[in-house]
């Protein structure tokens, strides 16, 4: 068992590996273009909100010990967050 869990946990953190499972997710999420229910759709489009998600992204990142680059993966996510309200 502890040879399947030392396996498992060279698997999650290899950084190829997460990045194509991050691309695969990110593939999947835009194929399926999802639609948001009616009562989201302002709440979502408002800026307060936007921002305060961007924050919380901010500080997960920031404060999660597991992460070698908190800033750079906060920026990230966020641009990734904004770029369908650009639209």
């Amino acid at each position: 068992m502890d040879n399947i869990q030392k396996n498992v946990d060279n698997i999650i953190t290899n950084k190829y590996f997460t990045a194509v499972l991050v691309a695969i997710v990110v593939i999947y999420h835009s194929a399926i273009g999802f639609k948001l229910p009616d009562f989201l759709v302002p709440i979502i489009s408002h800026p307060i909100f936007t921002f305060i998600i961007l924050i919380l992204i901010a500080f997960v990142f920031a404060f999660n010990d597991n992460t070698e680059q908190p800033l750079k993966k906060s920026i990230f996510v966020a641009i990734i967050f904004l770029i369908p309200s650009l639209s």
